[in-house]
């Protein structure tokens, strides 16, 4: 009988240790199950918090920083950039409006999309680069187009680049600011799409044309360079003859181009010579028409030909 009851109290011995070791686990894993809420809870609070952060930075305004091209000192006369501070704004609004219309304002698609409108917007040479700075500050690089010559066709004048391309950029021809010599009785059209918008892609200028922006490019060294009023490109036509039209409306015969070549034509150099000698002498008034409404810098002998009307003396 005394073996039977130690029995029993061994076997309940034996239970009570494993009781014992549950214990000392339980603080532990509450104290983990808490760590895990205050992690899921900061988790939440900072999605929460950057997607403040976003909405704010969509909603503020967007800084570009565009480096302008410098001015040329050449077709536009500005002090700073040849970009109008209209033409700059419309450019600025652009490119927000591009980032706005993307589905996530901050991600690549945006910028994408304002690159490809910049390259077709007749600025670039190609598609431009915009870079997100950490700060959200938009930064624009790229090739600008170089101004050239203006062009007048039907009472506008139309900008063209180095290569003869249209620009973004004309005036009325009764408005004289910024100061503009343009070529004049083009002989064609500025050039359109489909559909009937400007086409920035094409090459506007002929042959004639190209000769007549080269002598734009000639006078402009010249010392009597402000005594051009226009340069009259005679229309179509592979034998049109140039004329310099001076500031008092005298009209000087030049002929081809400079590059160019008509046969019994004087050089260019000789016809400079000319131009110079009317402007340094006081017998010619000190004017590139010698006082003359007009004559003709194509033969080997210069007529002054006084049956034209005669240039008003300023």
């Amino acid at each position: 009988m005394a073996k039977k009851k130690t029995t029993k109290r061994k076997s309940r011995a034996q239970k009570t240790p494993k009781l014992q070791q549950v214990g000392p686990f339980v603080p532990a894993l509450l104290a983990g199950m808490l760590v895990l809420i205050l992690l899921g809870g900061a988790a939440m609070l900072q999605g929460e918090l950057a997607e403040r952060a976003r909405a704010r930075r969509i909603a503020e305004p967007i800084e570009i920083v565009v480096y302008w091209p410098a001015d040329v000192g050449q077709t536009l006369d500005s002090e700073q950039s040849w970009v109008p501070l209209d033409q700059q704004q419309d450019l600025l609004t652009l490119i927000r409006s591009q980032l706005q219309s993307a589905p996530d304002p901050l991600s690549i698609d945006g910028l994408r999309a304002a690159g490809d409108a910049l390259a077709r917007s007749g600025w670039f040479e190609s598609t431009p680069t915009l870079r997100r700075h950490p700060d959200g500050s938009i930064e624009l690089q790229g090739e600008w187009r170089v101004p050239r010559a203006w062009i007048r066709s039907e009472n506008v004048d139309y900008l063209v680049d180095t290569k003869g391309r249209l620009m973004p950029l004309m005036y009325g021809s009764d408005r004289t600011s910024p100061a503009r010599t343009p070529i004049v009785n083009p002989g064609m059209r500025p050039p359109r799409t489909p559909q009937n918008q400007p086409d920035f892609e094409r090459v506007w200028a002929s042959a004639t044309v190209w000769s007549a922006i080269e002598l734009l490019d000639l006078l402009r060294t010249q010392p009597y360079w402000a005594q051009v009023d226009s340069v009259d490109a005679g229309g179509l036509g592979s034998d049109a003859n140039l004329t310099i039209v001076t500031d008092r409306q005298s009209r000087i015969t030049w002929g081809a181009g400079p590059s160019g070549f008509h046969p019994g034509e004087r050089p260019t150099k000789e016809k400079l010579f000319h131009l110079s000698r009317f402007y340094a002498e006081e017998e010619f008034g000190r004017h590139i028409d010698a006082g003359m409404g007009g004559y003709d810098l194509r033969s080997g002998y210069i007529v002054l030909d006084r049956t034209m009307t005669h240039a008003d003396d300023e």
